[in-house]
């Protein structure tokens, strides 16, 4: 309500549009410049996959929300089968460990965001590839905890509880870089578009499908081995989380190989297609077609002299 009464609605299409002048900043109509051409949505599904960064840390994001759907669908259940074993105080022991998971949960997800997007500021700039790495190292320091959190529920429940707060702050790490990498991996015109891809793909084949893949492996495990327990089953059915925090962090490491051309390229399409030279130099075919790569890119002297960019902007 405070939001619909009291806040200014932004005019649409403001991040698609350059001011005529590099110098006016229009802020009296800040719609009022050179539109960015617009495509056909088939050629802008292609050529947002093709953003290579992009892509992959599509997949990364999706192990990622694979990891988060297996372990809030089924990490209370498994706890509860494996710690609840006194029937007379079963319903007071699962709430207490719904209730841990929630407070584990809000506090590891604030503080792993504002510690991610700090960690994105802190170190972000045109030429840095430190968004990709930081959500690697995240989801790396994330595998072994998560590994425990599975592991010792049966030896000791106050380490168990230590590992699933660590596990979760440290996939926090991922959510502010990711999100910023998105934004300066496509051109404005496509962002809205990309990130509702991201969004499909990442819970689609992420949290949709983990709890079910986790359920269906730990009935196959415990009907199929007459000598396990349905903890037991579900045990070994939630291990393969960790796996895919590895797998969350090669993506994201291949993703660090290209993201610094992918936004020197979207830096490049901008200005050809507002038709401005600013800062950046005019693209020539020496950008295109002729084996430039991003190193090439990150070593043009104009991009040396350029200060720090937090976050992405529209002109540099």
């Amino acid at each position: 309500m405070i939001l619909f009464f009291f806040a200014e609605e932004p005019p649409r299409g403001a991040t698609e549009v350059v001011p005529v002048s590099l110098n006016d900043e229009a802020e009296d109509d800040p719609v009022d410049g050179d539109k960015l051409s617009l495509r056909d949505f088939l050629t802008d599904l292609r050529l947002i996959w093709a953003v290579r960064s992009f892509a992959f840390s599509t997949f990364a994001f999706t192990a990622i929300t694979f990891i988060s759907g297996a372990l809030s669908g089924w990490g209370p259940a498994f706890l509860q089968r494996v710690v609840c074993t006194d029937a007379a105080d079963a319903g007071r022991c699962k709430s207490e460990i719904n209730y841990k998971f929630g407070i584990i949960g809000s506090i590891t997800g604030v503080a792993g965001t504002l510690i991610g997007a700090v960690l994105s500021q802190r170190y972000a700039r045109a030429t840095s590839n430190s968004d990709p790495v930081i959500c690697c190292v995240g989801l790396l320091a994330a595998a072994p905890f998560i590994y425990l959190a599975v592991f010792l529920p049966p030896i000791s429940t106050l380490y168990t509880w230590v590992s699933v707060f660590l596990a979760e702050l440290f996939i926090g790490f991922t959510w502010a870089p990711t999100t910023a990498m998105l934004l300066y991996v496509t051109l404005p015109t496509q962002r809205s578009f990309a990130a509702g891809i991201q969004t499909l793909t990442s819970h689609l084949l992420g949290d949709a499908l983990s709890p079910i893949f986790v359920g269906w492996l730990a009935d196959n495990l415990y009907f199929n081995n007459d000598d396990l327990t349905r903890g037991r089953a579900l045990q070994y059915a939630l291990y393969p989380t960790s796996a895919f925090a590895v797998i969350g962090a090669i993506f994201f490491g291949i993703s660090a190989k290209y993201v610094v051309g992918d936004r020197r390229m979207v830096e490049i399409q901008e200005h050809e297609q507002i038709g401005s030279a600013g800062a950046l130099p005019e693209p020539s075919e020496a950008y295109f077609g002729q084996g430039s790569t991003p190193r090439e890119w990150m070593e043009d002297p104009t991009l040396k002299d350029r200060e720090a960019s937090p976050r992405p902007a529209l002109l540099p």
